[in-house]
C-alpha cells in the first residue's frame, strides 16, 4: 500500500467505492507540465483509471471480491478480499502496467494515422499517453516495496521454475450497518483494533514464510540445488 491517509471517498466503480488521494492532482499537474491543460489532465486521469482497470479485471477474473479502489498520483491500488497464490499475485502486479502499455500502443497508432503530433491536441496526446505514460510504467515497475515491480519481477522466478514462498495480505471490510444492531458501537475504533490484530497475524505468517524459505535455501545450497526467496 503506497498511502494510508489523505483520501476522499467519492463515487464508485459499479458497486466498488472509489477513494481519491491528494497526490492525484499533483500527478495531473506534472502531466500538464505545470500549465493549464485540461486535456492533458483528462488524459492523465485516463492512464490512472486504465491502470486500476487492469488490476480490477485480473482480480475479478480470479474470482476474488474487490472491496475498494484507490486512485493515487502514480497509479493506485485495488483492495480485495480472498487468498491468491503467488503466481496469481504476479499476474495482478503486471495487469496494471500492461493496461497502461495498451494505452501507449493505442496512442502511438493514432499518432501514426494522424501523421504525427501535427496540432496542440495531438502533441498533448503524444506527451501524456506516450512519454509520460512510459515514465509512469517505469516507476511502477521499480522492484521496491509499494510499487508493482516488488511483485511483478518475481515472474523471473516462475520462468526459471523456482517456487515462490506464499505471503498473505489480509484486507478487512467492516460493514457500517453494524451500528444498527448496537448504536453505541464505535465502528472506526473496532475496525482499527481488528485491523491491527490482523496485521500482526499477517506479519507473523509472513515471517514464518520467510524463515521457511531461508531454511530451504540453506538446505538447497548445501546439496548443490538452486533455490530462491521471495520477500
Amino acid at each position: 500500500m503506497m498511502f494510508t491517509a489523505g483520501y476522499v471517498r467519492f463515487g464508485s466503480w459499479g458497486a466498488v467505492p472509489l477513494r481519491w488521494h491528494w497526490s492525484l492532482p499533483l500527478g495531473a499537474l506534472f502531466a500538464g507540465e505545470g500549465a493549464l491543460r485540461p486535456v492533458s489532465w483528462l488524459l492523465y486521469l485516463g492512464l490512472v483509471l486504465a491502470h486500476e482497470a487492469g488490476h480490477y479485471a485480473a482480480v475479478k477474473k480470479h474470482r476474488l471480491r474487490v472491496v475498494g479502489i484507490d486512485l493515487q498520483g502514480l497509479g493506485g491500488e485495488v483492495r480485495w478480499n480472498g487468498v491468491a497464490s503467488p503466481k496469481d499475485q504476479v499476474v495482478f502486479a503486471w495487469s496494471g502496467v500492461l493496461a497502461q502499455l495498451g494505452v501507449l500502443v493505442a496512442a502511438k497508432l493514432v499518432l501514426v494515422i494522424a501523421g504525427g503530433a501535427s496540432d496542440p491536441l495531438l502533441a498533448e496526446l503524444e506527451y501524456v499517453s506516450v512519454t509520460f505514460n512510459a515514465i509512469l510504467i517505469g516507476i511502477n515497475l521499480l522492484p521496491i516495496p509499494t510499487f508493482d515491480g516488488e511483485v511483478a519481477w518475481k515472474v523471473l522466478s516462475l520462468i526459471r521454475g523456482r517456487a515462490i514462498p506464499e505471503r498473505r495480505t489480509i484486507v478487512l471490510h467492516v460493514v457500517a450497518g453494524a451500528q444498527q444492531a448496537e448504536p453505541a458501537l464505535d465502528v472506526e475504533r473496532v475496525r482499527d483494533e481488528v485491523e491491527a490484530e490482523l496485521a500482526e497475524l499477517t506479519r507473523a505468517h509472513n515471517e514464518r514464510a520467510d524463515a521457511a524459505a531461508a531454511a530451504e535455501g540453506d538446505t538447497a545450497g548445501k546439496s548443490g540445488m538452486k533455490s530462491s526467496r521471495w520477500s
